[in-house]
């Protein structure tokens, strides 16, 4: 509400994310650990703090190397920026997350539904 006065729609907008965040990001994993699966959830918060600690260093490792590459504004750096922020960040991501399970079953399940679409569509020109 105050946000709202002093800065109109912004200060909303503004409050409600920060709300958001901190709601979403610590109290509800607390209860649902807590009620639904009657364990500690600080395995859960672990996890979070080092997913952010490694998107804040992958973040930081895109930009110092989209900055080495590019100095001056032009079309054409807009375009080498862009395509070192698509590359660079999944490059690192998949080089830290390859081996973990999340990221097995679901490059596991994407094969699966490609293969399937890629038979279903092989079997539908014949």
């Amino acid at each position: 509400i105050i946000g709202g006065y002093i800065f109109g729609l912004v200060g909303i907008l503004g409050a409600t994310a920060i709300s958001r965040l901190t709601t979403n990001s610590w109290f509800e994993p607390f209860i649902l650990f807590k009620k639904y699966f009657k364990t500690k959830p600080w395995k859960y918060y672990k996890t979070e703090v080092e997913r952010v600690i490694i998107n804040i260093i992958v973040m930081l490792i895109t930009v110092l190397i989209s900055n080495l590459f590019v100095k001056d504004v032009t079309i054409l750096t807009f375009v080498i920026k862009c395509t070192i922020c698509l590359i660079v960040p999944n490059i690192l991501y998949y080089i830290l997350f390859r081996n973990k399970e999340e990221f097995i079953y679901l490059k596991n399940t994407l094969l699966k539904e490609i293969r399937n679409k890629l038979n279903k569509n092989s079997i539908d020109k014949f």
